[in-house]
């Protein structure tokens, strides 16, 4: 009896010592990810760290959507866009609509939202004026936004109806049972969100073809031969906005434009609409040995904007705001 009382007792410690190791290690690991990738709420205000795939940045939040500024009053300009406007990677003193604020004496709102399209600015146009009431709004685009974004069907996108583009909206997608348990667990712990995602990205990696073996595998019909409807994408926008607008594109770092970002060209001049081309920064940055995307922490040149990619994306659109409101526009 005494010997099967020792031996229950050795499988005990033998159990409860990995167990009690993996508790402490977890909760280490979740304590080091509420300071690297976690929403922590201060009073109303909600507080993003981003501080470990790109971007050293702690951005705030107010429960209106709109980034945290100094307050500032006067005539208000709207900024909406995707992640590049959100900016999660750099400070709120560092973000272009922070640095546009201090340049044009005017509150900037910054309403920026991670993988929002054309579709979405357009559905949330009378929700955001009604709002916000601006005298002038700001879009940010890439190239990839006025092609295969703005028709993808998991989310908000454009549907042709006639000569119109109609926002669309998908049912809200009905999660199971293990779905919504762990959806509620996410928003309470860094370290299981942390995991999910990394999940997630591991699956849609999987999909992928082989490495070496990717020139031989049967690939989709490529979507950069589909003729979008660039100039009623950008026509729709310029609608639903009043034509009160200035466009701000965001292309890739490279050395030439592609066929989507010279008819986004072509339609703003040739239709007067007001824009900034942030590709017109690069050769400066290029003489500098510099590049306006990219983290200590990320490729060089790819990814999001820097703090220097903000710097000159405020002063761009600085330059054409202050000639909008010189014509009397706004």
């Amino acid at each position: 009896m005494i010997v099967v009382q020792r031996m229950s007792k050795s499988r005990i410690r033998h159990l409860t010592r990995p167990a009690l190791g993996f508790l402490i290690a977890s909760a280490a690991f979740e304590l080091l990810l509420r300071h690297m990738v976690w929403t922590a709420h201060d009073g109303p205000i909600s507080v993003v760290y981003q501080r470990l795939r790109e971007g050293w940045g702690v951005s705030r939040w107010k429960p209106d959507g709109t980034r945290v500024a100094p307050p500032l009053a006067g005539p208000r300009v709207l900024v909406t866009g995707d992640s590049f406007t959100a900016a999660h990677e750099v400070n709120d003193d560092e973000v272009f609509t922070a640095v546009l604020q201090q340049r044009l004496h005017l509150p900037v709102l910054n309403t920026g939202y991670s993988s929002r399209s054309p579709a979405d600015y357009v559905a949330l146009a009378p929700e955001l004026l009604g709002r916000f009431h601006p005298v002038w709004t700001v879009i940010q685009l890439e190239t990839w936004d006025l092609r295969d974004d703005s028709f993808n069907e998991t989310k908000t996108h454009f549907v042709i109806r006639g000569a119109a583009l109609v926002p669309v909206t998908p049912p809200e997608y009905r999660l199971g049972r293990l779905s919504r348990a762990l959806a509620s667990i996410r928003g309470r712990s860094s370290l299981v969100n942390y995991l999910v995602a990394r999940w997630g990205m591991f699956r849609s990696s999987a999909r992928m073809p082989p490495l070496f073996r990717a020139a031989n595998a049967a690939r989709p019909p490529s979507e950069e031969h589909r003729d979008f409807p660039v100039e009623n994408e950008m026509a729709t926008m310029v609608a639903a906005y009043r034509g009160r607008v200035t466009f701000l594109l965001i292309p890739s770092f490279d050395d030439s434009s592609d066929e989507t970002e010279e008819r986004f060209l072509a339609y703003c001049r040739g239709a007067g609409v007001s824009f900034v081309d942030l590709r017109e920064s690069f050769p400066a940055f290029r003489r500098a040995g510099r590049a306006p995307f990219g983290f200590f922490n990320s490729s060089f040149g790819g990814g999001h904007m820097n703090a220097a990619g903000h710097a000159a994306a405020a002063l761009l659109l600085s330059r054409e705001l202050e000639e909008v409101r010189r014509r009397g526009l706004f």
